[in-house]
């Protein structure tokens, strides 16, 4: 939530709203040190049970070797106390391979390309009409649908823009378009092609998608406009123009 916050202080102060997320800041700050304090309680419970198992089995053995015994007293307590810290945080990073596991067992997406019959006209999509024929979709399968019948259809060279409250599946069409998520019923067509008949290779480079969140890889302005080297650099620099970044762009070391 912290980061969250700072990523959205213009809006906070524009609806002077700094008190109730400084509030709400406050108590998870509370509640992460209510965490804290029983975890350093739950530690020196543990390690004053450890010195006392260490002592205990010094002290059942034969007077005869009590002296020799003696002298490993701390290293026997050290030894338990790491060995029962070994397995507690060997099973908390195990987490890390059993998500491993999940994704290998993940359902496999679509061709990445497809016969030379079912591939696309090298001009599609021309108007860019999107239809959507009775779609539903779930996020897994069991699991409530989030689209349930959707029939909607944009015309060439229409821009829409669609309003819903957060979860109402406004991001799930997106999705359906790129086939990051495949529908659980119906169809959808764009410029007259049922997209799941397409290869993701042609679909996605077809179809651009400007996420919510932007993002710079490393290497020059031009790697991340053009990572594939198919446009030329007039092209490149019409649409930074375009977007009023030239000024900012020329100003930097390259391009």
């Amino acid at each position: 939530m912290f980061g969250e916050t700072l990523m959205g202080v213009g809006t906070i102060r524009a609806f002077q709203a700094q008190g109730r997320f400084v509030a709400d800041n406050e108590a998870n700050v509370d509640c992460n040190q209510e965490a804290c304090f029983t975890l350093v309680g739950a530690d020196q419970w543990l390690a004053v049970r450890l010195e006392l198992i260490g002592n205990v089995l010094i002290l059942s053995a034969a007077y005869g070797i009590i002296g020799v015994l003696m002298s490993y007293a701390a290293s026997t307590t050290q030894t338990l106390d790491y060995l029962v810290r070994s397995t507690t945080e060997v099973e908390t990073k195990i987490v890390s391979c059993e998500r491993m596991v999940k994704y290998t067992q993940l359902e496999q997406e679509g061709p990445w390309e497809t016969a030379a019959h079912n591939r696309p006209y090298p001009s599609w999509p021309e108007g860019g009409e999107i239809v959507f024929e009775g779609v539903a979709c779930r996020y897994q399968d069991g699991m409530e649908e989030v689209l349930k019948g959707v029939n909607l259809r944009v015309h060439a060279h229409k821009k829409i823009g669609i309003c819903g409250r957060t979860g109402a599946g406004k991001s799930t069409l997106t999705s359906l378009l790129s086939q990051l998520m495949d529908p659980s019923a119906g169809r959808i067509l764009v410029d007259g092609l049922d997209i799941s008949n397409i290869g993701l290779h042609d679909l996605r480079a077809r179809i651009a998608v400007v996420p919510q969140n932007a993002q710079c890889f490393q290497g020059s302005w031009r790697d991340n406009l053009d990572p594939e080297g198919a446009q030329k650099d007039n092209q490149l620099w019409r649409g930074v123009e375009d977007c009023a970044l030239k000024a900012h762009i020329e100003s930097l070391v390259s391009l």
